[in-house]
């Protein structure tokens, strides 16, 4: 008895899956990757990681990209129950005994597999992580050519991410009043965050000064900028206002009671635990939105408001691409998407044509 499909739809979000009528279920083909071909495959992936540290890669790209490698590896050695089609596919092809041996097939058969467990988004992040890793072990001629050439991504269907209102906005402020240093270093970094749309990974890697080497991100008073180092490794600054400056050289002023003011670090925790990092901010941003009872909001969603909102105001569009650090024009429209229809009416009603007539 064949086995019913419900297709993968971008319109609808739905995974592609497998439903077999009762009693029947999906078919594991003969593990294709032995003990000797997996060991080969992690050392590959090994040195893959040598050389993406090496070009400099973010810790976080680091970590998903061997996650990409690590599933593929777990499932050529261990196949989960595949289709009946998919199975006999992999079953026809030759055991895997190295990375040459990987064939669009096995590509597939996994892709399909991760699309039934995860969100479109995330199965796309795998793809791209693979297609990275085969195009490297062809450019070492570890293997001839990569079976990516006979694939496509996973259609990834657009999910906007909301703005924050500026009344949530003001509400966390608000939680702030106190003039405690934790509500002083909270009120700073939603402030800059909401003023230069810096990453999470940008504000935690902000230092109290320069120290002499203008390349080190940080924090400069006297021009209002922070300087960062975004993605790529690229430096740039962004400024902010003098009102989010105030609150800064705040914060700043009460630092220097702080036990641990010698440290280089901007954002320093309470009394001994250090200086902040992503994950630090990230629970504050969490916490200062609970304490005001305003909805979930993550730091991300600051830099979308910040996007958003300088549209609105009728910044150029070519300038928030070099104030935001991003290559792409595609990575400037996905910022504040969400909101682009109220930028367009926005703009429209300051040039209505039915007041000129």
């Amino acid at each position: 008895m064949a086995a019913r499909r419900r297709c993968y739809s971008a319109q609808t979000a739905d995974n592609c899956k497998w439903r077999y009528p009762a009693g029947m279920t999906g078919r594991t083909p003969q593990a294709p990757a032995d003990a000797d071909a997996r060991a080969v495959l992690e050392l590959l992936r090994n040195s893959w990681m040598l050389a993406l540290r090496a070009d400099g890669k973010s810790e976080k790209t680091l970590k998903t990209y061997r996650e990409s490698a690590d599933q593929l590896i777990g499932f050529l050695a261990s196949p989960p129950p595949l289709p009946e089609e998919t199975a006999d596919l992999v079953d026809s092809g030759r055991p895997v005994t190295g990375p040459g041996d990987i064939t669009a097939v096995h590509l597939r058969a996994f892709m399909s597999h991760v699309l039934s467990l995860y969100k479109p988004a995330t199965a796309n992040n795998r793809y791209r992580g693979l297609q990275q890793w085969f195009r490297w072990m062809a450019s070492e001629d570890e293997i001839q050519y990569s079976p990516f050439a006979k694939l496509s991504p996973p259609t990834v269907p657009e999910e906007p991410v909301p703005v924050v209102p500026i009344e949530h906005i003001r509400a966390v402020l608000a939680t702030c009043k106190a003039r405690t240093f934790v509500n002083l270093r909270d009120e700073a970094i939603i402030r800059l965050f909401c003023d230069t749309g810096l990453r999470v990974s940008e504000m935690a890697g902000l230092a109290k000064e320069a120290d002499g080497d203008q390349r080190v991100p940080h924090i400069d008073q006297e021009q209002q900028m922070a300087w960062v180092l975004g993605k790529g490794r690229r430096f740039r600054g962004v400024p902010f206002g003098p009102r989010t400056g105030l609150f800064v050289d705040r914060y700043i002023r009460e630092r220097r009671k702080h036990p641990l003011a010698w440290r280089p670090e901007l954002w320093l925790g309470e009394k001994m635990r250090g200086p902040l990092s992503d994950s630090g901010i990230r629970q504050m941003v969490d916490r200062r939105a609970d304490l005001a009872g305003v909805p979930h909001v993550h730091p991300h969603q600051y830099r979308h408001t910040w996007a958003h909102q300088y549209r609105k105001s009728g910044g150029d569009r070519g300038d928030l691409k070099r104030l935001g650090g991003w290559k792409s024009d595609q990575m400037v429209d996905r910022y504040g998407a969400s909101a682009a229809d109220e930028r367009a009416q926005h703009d429209y009603r300051k040039r209505s044509f039915g007041d000129q007539i």
